[in-house]
């Protein structure tokens, strides 16, 4: 019993390790079928991130956003 098991999870972990390269070519084939273009989410989604952009654009000047950027590139490196 204990065989079995041990063995199916053998099979189940290189199964899924070979399917793993097939998943991202499918999801890079058929993204375009997911996306929710033309909904009432998406033109929200666009407007929030229109909006978010709008705030960072009037604030590009301050110290405030300097600061966000040091250390976003600091902790990025």
């Amino acid at each position: 019993m204990r065989a079995f098991v041990v063995l199916s999870s053998v099979f189940l972990l290189l199964f899924s390790l070979l399917l793993y390269p097939f998943c991202n070519y499918f999801e890079a084939k058929y993204q375009k079928f997911f996306f929710l273009d033309g909904t009432k989410i998406y033109n929200l989604s666009k407007e929030i991130f229109a909006k978010q952009e709008f705030i960072y654009n009037k604030s590009k000047n301050k110290n405030f956003n300097k600061e966000i950027e040091a250390v976003v590139k600091c902790c990025m490196k």
